[in-house]
């Protein structure tokens, strides 16, 4: 994937337009409805940003959790709800790219989600139970040779960002392993931990939380992590694999021109909360502004890298 030069564009995003953002607004709460459950990375991610909203609008961010369907029930209903600027929705790439093609009928097109900004990346790691015989990548690569199709690997949803990492890791690895789908991470980090799958595509945060209960094998990113310094990349260990997901923020397609710039300077501001971005590095998180006039272009670029991939999962199917 490539996000470098995106992160090095948002690292030059001139903040002095923001601070005069959205006069008047907001004047009340703000909802940001979550796709999933509580406990998992986007939810994490949510939950951090609501003191440093507060912080810097003096009104409430109010997390709403709708999770069904790896995040496509709510996605669905995004366009039914009201495009006054105070009903905002979190979304997740590659995941809204995928789904219309793998899950038809999805209940949306990638086109229908009005992204107003981008505002965070977390790399994928794969992992095993702590008690797994597989102590290295290899090791796993070596078993799922010998039995193809037998090899369980847990994520979350069908169709979404660990599902496009399954997809790439079998290519890559010239290997058959079964996706498990569960309904939320926290769904399938619990059935890691139980060992009742053999591994499992997860989020850095993830990993980090949950490090004495499983093992991460290798991170799906450019670079090693400076959370988890000797932890290899899958890149390094010859499979040229980068999987992750960048968060957004969405409103419905019935929000006025105008109020979306409003609600994109808003929220890019509130990112900038130097305790935001503090903890958000603490799970792993890159944080990032991508703002509304920016984010079309790139919602195009990771279309035409992900479509392939969700071509090549629903061939599977």
């Amino acid at each position: 994937m490539k996000s470098r030069g995106w992160l090095l564009a948002a690292a030059t995003t001139s903040f002095a337009a923001l601070s005069g953002a959205a006069l008047g607004y907001p004047e009340k709460p703000v909802v940001f409805v979550v796709p999933y459950g509580p406990g998992g990375p986007s939810d994490l991610g949510a939950r951090v940003m609501q003191p440093a909203f507060k912080s810097a609008t003096g009104h409430e961010l109010v997390i709403q959790n709708k999770p069904g369907a790896g995040g496509a029930t709510a996605w669905s209903q995004l366009n039914s709800m009201s495009g006054d600027g105070y009903t905002t929705m979190l979304t997740a790439m590659p995941h809204i790219i995928l789904q219309p093609v793998v899950n038809q009928p999805s209940g949306y097109e990638t086109e229908d989600i009005t992204i107003v900004l981008v505002y965070g990346y977390l790399p994928e790691v794969l992992a095993v139970p702590k008690a797994s015989k597989f102590q290295t990548v290899k090791d796993l690569v070596a078993a799922a040779k010998a039995s193809p199709g037998r090899i369980t690997i847990a994520g979350t949803g069908v169709g979404g960002g660990n599902h496009a990492a399954q997809a790439l890791f079998d290519k890559a690895a010239g290997v058959r392993t079964a996706y498990v789908p569960f309904k939320d991470t926290a769904s399938g980090n619990a059935a890691l931990m139980g060992s009742q799958v053999d591994t499992a595509w997860t989020w850095l945060s993830q990993g980090l939380t949950l490090k004495d209960n499983i093992r991460m094998l290798a991170v799906a990113s450019e670079e090693r992590v400076a959370l988890a310094p000797s932890l290899p990349t899958l890149k390094e260990l010859g499979y040229n694999v980068t999987s992750g997901a960048w968060w957004a923020v969405a409103v419905p397609k019935s929000t006025p021109e105008n109020l979306r710039r409003q609600v994109s300077q808003t929220f890019a501001k509130v990112i900038q909360d130097r305790q935001y971005q503090a903890k958000m590095s603490e799970f792993g998180y890159v944080t990032m502004a991508i703002t509304y006039p920016a984010v079309s272009d790139f919602v195009k670029q990771k279309t035409s890298e992900y479509r392939p991939i969700a071509r090549q999962i629903k061939a599977k199917k």
